[in-house]
């Protein structure tokens, strides 16, 4: 996990944490998004908690590009 800090086009400043996980290379979660909704509602759930699930998952949702499936692809990790 690294600490970092974004700019948007008009230069709004952004703190962010950035992970890397099992499935998806990049992960970005804000610090506003980390302190407002996940210490609020999820007390329990701390930086190193989302980082360790995001390495090793239990079931990933993957969309699919086929139109043809109504439900997302569920992949599957054993412990």
């Amino acid at each position: 996990m690294l600490e970092k800090v974004r700019y948007t086009k008009t230069g709004k400043k952004f703190n962010i944490f950035e992970f890397e996980g099992r499935l998806h290379e990049r992960i970005i979660l804000t610090k506003e998004q980390y302190l407002e909704h996940i210490t609020r509602k999820h007390p329990e759930i701390s930086i190193e908690i989302i980082e360790e699930v995001l390495v090793t998952p239990d079931i990933v949702t993957k969309k699919s590009k086929s139109k043809k499936e109504k439900f997302p692809k569920e992949i599957y990790y054993d412990k």
